[in-house]
């Protein structure tokens, strides 16, 4: 909760779901010129501001965004797929048998992951990337 005012001030209006069209452009008009983040309303525009500007309904909601609060429950994403399976290891220079046992383990573990994922999804990954 402490790092909200935060976020918002770095969340451009546009990038916020159900902001982008008609409704981010008239909040853009009831800013000062150059605030054009969620953090700008909060400063700016008050509950009386929005309703007036939005609708009763409509000003309510954006009131409640632009301070990270939002009362929409958290969709399931039942049969959405991983489209990346990542191994990842950082280190400083090594000797080579140490590298060697670093990349059998990740690679020991990438393989685990896309088997278990071939039999769950029925699909085998097309691409594997290295990188160094």
């Amino acid at each position: 909760p402490t790092a909200i005012g935060k976020v918002m001030e770095e969340t451009k209006i546009k990038k916020v779901r159900n902001f982008g069209g008609k409704i981010g452009k008239k909040i853009q008009t009831l800013l000062p010129p150059g605030e054009e983040t969620m953090g700008s309303i909060a400063r700016f525009l008050s509950l009386a501001d929005l309703s007036a500007a939005l609708g009763r309904e409509m000003g309510q909601m954006v009131f409640d965004a632009c301070r990270g609060e939002d009362g929409e429950l958290v969709k399931e994403t039942v049969g959405a797929l991983t489209k990346s399976i990542t191994a990842f290891k950082s280190f400083g220079p090594l000797s080579f048998p140490a590298l060697e046992k670093w990349v059998v383990l990740l690679a020991t573990d990438i393989v685990a992951r896309v088997e278990l994922d071939t039999k769950r999804n029925e699909r085998y990954p097309k691409n594997c990337n290295i990188q160094y």
